[in-house]
């Protein structure tokens, strides 16, 4: 009977820079011919741009460690319960773990038990790594942007919406993002919403510079990709705003706990999250009329006490749906 397990001192997640530790167990109730056992640490970074095309990997990093060789020609480990210690310190660069449609970075070590004639024992762990947010500047968002056509054959008049936000929010934490619509139309606005948006931005091939706005990325269309996806609950509020009038409102909404990668950008990929906020007016045709907002989500490296200011400039375009 032969059992082999790899056991982390820590189940993660592991930030750049960290040294993993652990150990190798290796139960063999008899004598067990071995040629050498190593331990072999890896980490890659995948995007597939176009089914067509091949996929395209970088090596994070790749390192292989020998953990036990026969002493005097003899390659035999004797019967019994075998620990073999290691660590391993990871570069400073290692972009989060992440698996998301067509993008992946993925780190695990392997302990092969190279037996003569045998097929030899395997056995591989997988770990996330994360990162801490470095956002600078301001703690709070604000966006405001004038919808001058809410309908999609009748215009009834100007609506401007105006938001602020949190400008980094951990996953599973509850926010309240506050809502001032100025609405000079002669519509009811009935509804208010807000759902979350995480979405890769990824090249076919690694690039020096990452792409932060990805609609900035130089290369051509078939050499990138743009996937976005919802990610929890879409919230929603009945709100009764008549024509010609303003109000403020407050929406509690839940960052979903799912949302556990951080925003990261390398020149490979960009990682990010948007919340996209809106309202709906009434009996329009138009279902819902908003604007997509960044938002940065984990854990900060150190407290930000940086006073509000306005972020109006570059907000992303309106959008009708």
């Amino acid at each position: 009977m032969k059992s082999l397990s790899i056991v982390l001192d820590n189940e993660g997640p592991y930030y750049p820079g960290d040294t993993v530790t652990g150990k190798i167990v290796l139960t063999n109730s008899e004598p067990l011919k071995a040629r050498s056992i190593t331990l072999n640490w890896e980490g890659i970074s995948q995007t597939d741009v176009h089914v067509f095309s091949s996929p395209y990997k970088k090596q994070v990093f790749s390192q292989k460690h020998t953990l036990w060789v026969p002493k005097s020609g003899e390659e035999v480990i004797p019967a019994d319960t075998h620990e073999f210690p290691f660590s391993y310190k990871l570069p400073a660069d290692c972009p989060p773990t992440l698996n998301f449609w067509n993008t992946k970075n993925q780190y695990k070590v392997k302990v092969v038990v190279d037996r003569p004639w045998r097929k030899n024992l395997k056995e591989e762990a997988e770990f996330v790594v994360t990162k801490k947010l470095d956002v600078q500047g301001s703690i709070t968002l604000w966006y405001a942007q004038t919808f001058n056509r809410t309908g999609f054959f009748v215009n009834n008049g100007p609506i401007t919406l105006d938001v602020h936000l949190p400008a980094v929010v951990k996953p599973g934490q509850t926010i309240r993002i506050n809502y001032k619509i100025v609405n000079n139309s002669s519509a009811t606005v009935n509804f208010l919403k807000a759902d979350l948006f995480k979405q890769a931005h990824y090249h076919a091939r690694d690039q020096h510079t990452p792409c932060e706005p990805f609609k900035a990325c130089p290369l051509s269309n078939d050499q990138q990709a743009c996937r976005i996806w919802p990610i929890g609950k879409k919230h929603t509020m009945k709100v009764d705003i008549a024509p010609y009038t303003e109000c403020t409102y407050q929406m509690p909404f839940s960052i979903s706990k799912k949302a556990t990668v951080p925003n990261f950008a390398t020149g490979l990929m960009t990682f990010s999250y948007y919340i996209e906020v809106g309202f709906a007016v009434k009996g329009s045709t138009a279902l819902w009329t908003s604007l997509m907002v960044p938002i940065n989500i984990g854990e900060e490296e150190e407290e930000k006490k940086t006073s509000p200011k306005t972020q109006d400039d570059g907000a992303p375009p309106a959008y009708s749906a």
